[in-house]
């Protein structure tokens, strides 16, 4: 009895040992996936240029005030910013800075989830 019940231990354990192996074997592909779309997209990105190319952007753009890049680069290093900060961002009057972010919003460099809502950086797809 005690025999029998120690092949089916080991079965058990070999078992256990292939479902380890085909788990490391996932994980490993799925990292390797993810590091490949992540080296990717940076690729199209070239988030170590962004900053520069949203202020030749900036100044190339006849639509767009010069403030509009201080926008721009504060939704870049922070992710997104409250409305209440774009006077203290852009240095102008509220008025002013409103019709900053407006223009910036109107090209869908900047959008929010909620008309009152937080500001972030957006990319729109091109045709």
């Amino acid at each position: 009895m005690d025999y029998a019940d120690s092949r089916v231990r080991a079965t058990s354990m070999a078992a256990e040992i292939c479902r380890l192996r085909a788990l490391q074997e996932f994980v490993l592909w799925f990292l390797k996936v993810c590091l490949d779309q992540v080296t990717f997209m940076s690729s199209l990105f070239e988030l170590d240029n962004l900053s520069q190319r949203l202020t030749s952007y900036v100044q190339r753009s006849s639509r767009l005030k010069p403030e509009s890049d201080g926008l721009l680069q504060e939704a870049l290093v922070r992710g997104e910013f409250e409305r209440g900060e774009i006077e203290r961002i852009t240095r102008l009057p509220e008025r002013s800075a409103r019709r900053v972010l407006s223009d910036v919003m109107g090209l869908g460099l900047l959008a929010s989830d909620t008309p009152k809502g937080k500001v972030s950086l957006r990319f729109r797809r091109t045709p």
